[in-house]
């Protein structure tokens, strides 16, 4: 991992048991899509079949019972995104849910364990969004 590299995505990855980092800067111009792994102390880059776009300032989450780690949004050269991959401990799966948040940088976003959902909230939209993934799409709760 380079030591330039900022504005990364970050979570603890707990179907494989260890922190995975997506993304990132470096020297503040040139955009990664480089996927790391922490594990027994040492920082190991992988080489998926498959990643998502080169990005910043996207969201990583766990998602246990999907046994995989959520990245959502971030910023693109073209501007904020509004995409949705999943980490399975190999390779990165676009998924392609109904509806979604719209495109943003900077959100915030845990499982939550008593109602079995992911929550996603805020960022560079202006707004206080909440949205939910259950597994298998977004909404955004009533």
């Amino acid at each position: 991992m380079n030591l330039w590299q900022r504005s990364t995505a970050l979570a603890y990855d707990s179907t494989h048991g260890y922190v995975i980092l997506f993304g990132g800067r470096l020297n503040h111009t040139t955009l990664v899509n480089d996927t790391w792994v922490r594990q027994g102390g040492r920082w190991t880059q992988l080489h998926p079949a498959a990643s998502p776009p080169a990005r910043d300032g996207a969201v990583l989450v766990d998602e246990p019972e999907m046994r995989a780690v959520l990245l959502y949004g971030g910023r693109t050269d073209g501007g904020d995104v509004g995409d949705t991959w999943a980490w399975d401990g190999t390779t990165w799966t676009r998924l392609a849910p109904a509806q979604s948040p719209s495109p943003r940088t900077g959100a915030a976003a845990t499982f939550d364990p008593v109602r079995h959902v992911v929550l996603l909230f805020g960022g560079s939209t202006g707004s206080d969004e909440t949205w939910t993934w259950n597994g298998q799409g977004w909404r955004r709760p009533r």
